[in-house]
């Protein structure tokens, strides 16, 4: 009597867990970071068409996959790319708290790529740095670049 008195206490409890669970999981689809992917526009170079956004509502390893390639940048002095013109540009965003977190430019090399990371206003605020081939390739998929 007493281990069906247990069994039934924790059926109980698994059934309350596993509804709170799913009534968690159906009703939060909040976004609080997305990543954009920009292309400058054929008619006027100075603006910046962001075709391409992923939200970490639905493709959470994507934002963290990008936010450990941004982490583990390595600092270039001299690059070697077209500072003028950019392959894509990147920007992380809060669209909770209404914040950008990360402003960049990227042009993809032989090697990887060349981060060019924006700190304010104008390219002397810009700060370069590399990233390997495997990362590079990472980002070009989830740009899907070919098709712009």
């Amino acid at each position: 009597m007493k281990i069906v008195k247990t069994a039934c206490a924790i059926f109980i409890v698994l059934i309350i867990f596993i509804g709170g669970y799913l009534t968690g999981k159906l009703t939060t689809h909040e976004t609080t970071r997305e990543i954009a992917f920009g292309f400058a526009s054929n008619e006027n170079t100075e603006q910046i068409n962001y075709s391409k956004v992923i939200t970490d509502a639905k493709h959470q390893d994507i934002i963290d996959n990008v936010m450990m390639i941004f982490m583990h940048r390595k600092p270039l002095q001299s690059p070697n790319a077209d500072l003028g013109h950019p392959d894509t540009y990147l920007q992380m965003k809060s669209p909770k708290q209404s914040t950008l977190l990360i402003n960049s430019k990227l042009w993809f090399t032989d090697e990887g790529a060349v981060i060019g990371l924006c700190n304010g206003g104008g390219s002397e605020q810009t700060e370069y740095f590399s990233i390997n081939q495997e990362d590079a390739d990472y980002l070009k998929e989830q740009i899907d670049i070919a098709d712009n």
